[in-house]
């Protein structure tokens, strides 16, 4: 009689930029259990479509699910919570993997979820330490646990395919970029959580400024949505692309071609480090010291610490004006460009 098959659980609490940090655990998980039926299951407010790409691509998991819902405490949040860990309880998984970043689970949490489930194994992420980056804190609980690391695996550097190298050089040639300028590429999200949105009239101050002075070529990185706010940008100085035709992928491959990285803590700036390409990045100070700052040493990241840090709060309830990023100055973010053109 043939065994069944080991089953694993992927818990992913994860927007894009989780996605990314959390890339070669994935990698790691799917490498040492290769016999394994692998699930994952994203719980997390808005789109998937970023998520399904990477995730697909990886091309490892038999199964990939998304549940996006509200984090508000109401009747049909919970409801749709027990639904599916009722589920996982059906599929009898041997091990389940939480990566639940922001916040941290707690104890409880951890013991309901292990008993509802019914799983023999359950590896959780903590709470990572304040000055340490939750990337290297994830690797760093897995190998603890008994999950060794190969070395071309400790970083979050996407596994691109050629195929997703030619679509992003494709892209890329498809821009005018005059000659002798340097292109470099800019991520402004982030309207939806104030602390970490930086206003597009300091952007507009910045480029009037770095763009006559280097000879530089912006090229912003957004969403469909973001169309008119980035054409508004552009028309502003004078010259510029934006691009919202690519799969995430593709926009990874696309980045390696830019001299470096520009914007707010978004998911466009950790798709920029895992390109493995500098960045200049505004962080807000609600999430720790050094939590999502890039990998490598050769980032310039910009961040006031704060008396109220790792709050964890998107709106300051206080109505202060995006207190940890708003202080940050155009003329500091202008010498970091300086900087960074130096190295």
């Amino acid at each position: 009689m043939n065994k069944s098959k080991k089953k694993i659980l992927i818990y992913h609490c994860a927007r894009i930029g989780d996605t990314i940090v959390t890339i070669p655990v994935l990698r790691n998980i799917c490498r040492q259990n290769p016999n394994a039926d692998i699930d994952i299951f994203n719980f997390q407010p808005g789109s998937s479509k970023y998520h399904l790409n990477l995730l697909e691509e990886l091309g490892c998991f038999r199964k990939i699910s998304f549940l996006s819902i509200s984090f508000d405490l109401t009747a049909d949040t919970w409801f749709l919570r027990a639904k599916n860990l009722l589920r996982f309880r059906r599929e009898r998984y041997d091990a389940i993997y939480v990566f639940y970043i922001c916040p941290p689970p707690s104890e409880l949490w951890k013991k309901l979820f292990k008993f509802i489930t019914g799983t023999k194994h359950l590896y959780v992420v903590d709470k990572t330490p304040s000055g340490m980056r939750i990337s290297e804190f994830i690797r760093k609980q897995m190998e603890n646990s008994g999950m060794p690391f190969l070395p071309e695996e400790a970083t979050i550097r996407y596994p691109l395919l050629q195929k997703h190298l030619d679509k992003g050089l494709a892209r890329y040639s498809e821009l005018s970029i005059p000659e002798k300028s340097t292109p470099f590429v800019m991520g402004i999200s982030g309207q939806g959580q104030q602390c970490m949105y930086w206003p597009v009239d300091r952007y507009q101050e910045l480029l009037k400024r770095i763009i006559p002075k280097h000879n530089l070529f912006p090229v912003i990185i957004g969403a469909p949505d973001e169309k008119d706010v980035a054409e508004k940008l552009l028309s502003s100085c004078g010259q510029g692309a934006f691009v919202s035709d690519l799969q995430a992928t593709e926009v990874i491959a696309f980045m390696k071609h830019f001299r470096f990285y520009l914007g707010n803590d978004t998911g466009t700036m950790h798709m920029a480090d895992s390109a493995g390409i500098p960045c200049i990045t505004l962080f807000a100070d609600r999430d720790g010291y050094k939590y999502w700052w890039p990998e490598g040493e050769y980032h310039i990241n910009i961040l006031h610490r704060q008396k109220c840090e790792e709050c964890r709060l998107g709106i300051c309830p206080l109505g202060n004006p995006a207190p940890c990023i708003d202080s940050i100055t155009v003329e500091e973010v202008e010498k970091a460009v300086d900087s960074m053109l130096k190295l």
